[in-house]
């Protein structure tokens, strides 16, 4: 590292195998513009302390069932903040964002172009077509320059994600997208001066080792460098064999929720009042798996003892 170019940069490292130098944390935005208030005042403070790492996708904000969901209504919100602060302060930032992947009749497709594809919407899949269409929406959102990072949301192909722990056969379809044809379409992408790197998110050592395999037959496996999955104290699915598999191409962990939607936040914990508009009261049933509504008693019993635990440290 050139340490006179990332004094500022907290935690500065490489991305990957990338030349993409970035702090050790990540400003997530798949809040802004639905649970989240003061966005350029989130976005200067990350600023300030040496953040220089911002990721979105173009389905945010979340959850889809807020009534004021609209997608990409997040990536505007970056790209108005990279207008504001100008082309000379942008570059000093690694901007990601994701593609979404298998999604039928998605109002995230239809809005990609304007005006808005009419009911029934459009299917997102990540065939060439669809994903030359959503970075040219992507890139119009985030201030018309190139993507840093452009990420695989998830799949095309069926997948346990988001929660689901088992594989079941039964799901799997045999009309997904095959990868080489997504990876072809963002090496094009590259070439073309649209975006730098790629990322995978929600995938499985399977998929990691077939993106390896097709963008080295490709001829651009340096330009994955990133893997974007769940990772806290209660889910630590990537410890095992996808960490293996990343360690070994050198592909980065970008750990997503790793604080469990908040429930490892404290605020939730027994004898607590949160706040009304923390994500749990405003709503319940997201993230299931981790609300204190629906979460498993064995779940909510862990994150007690944790929050017991880090009262005594605090103490020690």
């Amino acid at each position: 590292l050139d340490y006179s170019t990332t004094a500022k940069i907290c935690g500065a490292r490489h991305l990957g195998g990338s030349d993409l130098v970035v702090s050790e944390a990540c400003l997530g935005t798949m809040t802004f513009g639905a649970q989240t208030a003061k966005l350029f005042d989130q976005l200067d403070y990350a600023r300030c302390v040496g953040v220089n790492f911002i990721d979105t996708a173009e389905m945010y904000p979340v959850p889809m069932t807020a009534p004021d969901w609209m997608p990409g209504s997040t990536e505007e919100i970056v790209g108005n903040y990279l207008s504001k602060i100008g082309s000379v302060q942008r570059d000093d930032l690694v901007v990601a964002t994701k593609i979404t992947g298998y999604m039928t009749n998605s109002f995230v497709a239809a809005v990609r172009t304007a005006p808005p594809a009419g009911k029934p919407f459009p299917d997102c899949r990540l065939d060439a077509e669809s994903i030359h269409t959503a970075c040219t929406a992507s890139s119009a959102s985030t201030s018309n320059g190139p993507i840093d990072l452009m990420q695989i949301h998830w799949p095309d192909r069926y997948l346990p994600s988001f929660g689901q722990t088992e594989f079941k056969s039964d799901l799997v379809r045999d009309d997904s997208i095959p990868i080489e044809e997504t990876a072809a379409a963002l090496r094009d992408l590259i070439e073309a001066g649209k975006i730098r790197y790629i990322g995978l998110s929600n995938e499985s050592p399977l998929g990691v080792c077939e993106w390896v395999k097709a963008t080295t037959n490709l001829g651009f496996r340096d330009c994955l460098v990133s893997i974007q999955n769940s990772y806290s104290l209660l889910d630590r699915g990537f410890d095992g064999d996808l960490a293996e598999v990343c360690n070994f191409h050198n592909i980065g962990l970008l750990p997503w929720s790793i604080l469990a939607g908040g429930l490892l936040g404290g605020k939730y914990s027994k004898g607590q009042t949160a706040p009304p508009d923390s994500r749990f009261v405003k709503y319940p049933a997201y993230m299931k798996r981790w609300s204190p509504v629906t979460a498993s008693v064995a779940t909510l019993d862990a994150v007690e003892r944790y929050a017991k635990s880090r009262k005594r440290i605090q103490y020690l």
